[in-house]
């Protein structure tokens, strides 16, 4: 299912407000942010150019012509892998693209249709552009999910594809056949995927995780944040954001993605004015997910967290 809200009353059709029948989640395109680190840490696993314990120095800001690449809330550290994607570091997600470098980037989003008209059954899909020029700049940018368009639907589909064990997802709102399980060409492999889903699930339960607001006792809830600047005339807006949060669940065998994202969320008390994707979308998400799990029919699990004992025994 989707919503796009502000939605509109089909018995209202003269409605002037023209923003309650654009749909965002197939036609809107957006920088999501650091849901992208999800993409780069798949990719740089899977080439074989790192593994989770690998170290990346994220001591530094990058500069990067007349800009500088920082982290938001920064370690001052050497990171591994692991480390990195839990503490979503801008520094360490760039250095980690940058070695499987610009035509190495680019190929692995194409193979997950980031470029293409996904083949749902609704009008005014988008095509997200290609960003030009890309090089260095762009490669270490679209790494933490900057300086690259894509709508909600290409986001979900290409976590989907990654965590499923590795093979493509094409969307549709149809319902299939029973002997069609919707999954096409292989992406990555099933050792990659299986160490994303222990990523993504680390992220929701560890301390040092961005996405513990959006864990849901019993469901083994995994994900990844995201908070990105609204771009605007050519310039990222200081204080207009969209945050986000995707989330998969049950983690270790994932049946269910949910993601949701907020434009120009405000932050409030309890968020201690925070309005970031951990603050404002993880627990909308958490929220979701409560409601639907018993609905969809998945039983809630409170014996031992399968994936993870495995990360903290280590990935094989």
């Amino acid at each position: 299912g989707l919503v796009s809200l502000p939605d509109f009353d089909p018995n209202h059709v003269q409605d002037p407000d023209q923003k309650r029948y654009f749909n965002q989640v197939t036609s809107g395109l957006y920088e999501l942010g650091s849901t992208f680190k999800i993409f780069t840490t798949g990719m740089t696993l899977d080439a074989g150019l790192a593994a989770l314990d690998d170290i990346y120095d994220a001591t530094d800001p990058i500069r990067v012509s007349r800009f500088w690449i920082r982290d938001y809330h920064p370690e001052r550290r050497p990171l591994s892998v692991t480390e990195i994607f839990l503490h979503s570091s801008n520094i360490g997600s760039a250095k980690m693209a940058m070695q499987v470098g610009a035509r190495g980037q680019r190929e692995f989003l194409s193979r997950l249709g980031m470029f293409e008209r996904l083949p749902i059954e609704l009008p005014g899909a988008m095509v997200p552009p290609v960003p030009q020029p890309w090089g260095d700049a762009k490669t270490m940018t679209v790494a933490y999910g900057h300086g690259i368009a894509v709508s909600p639907l290409h986001l979900a589909t290409g976590v989907a594809s990654l965590v499923n064990g590795g093979r493509r997802v094409y969307p549709t709102i149809l319902q299939r056949l029973a002997d069609d399980d919707g999954l096409g060409e292989r992406v990555i492999s099933e050792a990659t995927s299986l160490n994303l889903r222990r990523l993504l699930r680390l992220a929701v339960t560890s301390k040092d995780g961005t996405g513990s607001r959006a864990d849901v006792p019993g469901y083994s809830v995994g994900g990844k944040t995201g908070t990105a600047n609204k771009a605007a005339g050519g310039r990222y807006a200081k204080n207009a954001k969209l945050s986000s949060f995707v989330g998969i669940f049950p983690a270790e065998a994932p049946r269910y993605l949910v993601f949701v994202v907020l434009d120009e969320p405000q932050g409030r008390p309890e968020t201690y004015n925070y309005a970031t994707g951990g603050w404002t979308a993880a627990p909308a998400v958490g929220a979701v997910i409560s409601r639907i799990a018993p609905i969809l029919g998945v039983r809630p699990r409170f014996d031992d967290d399968p994936l993870q004992l495995a990360a903290m025994r280590g990935v094989e």
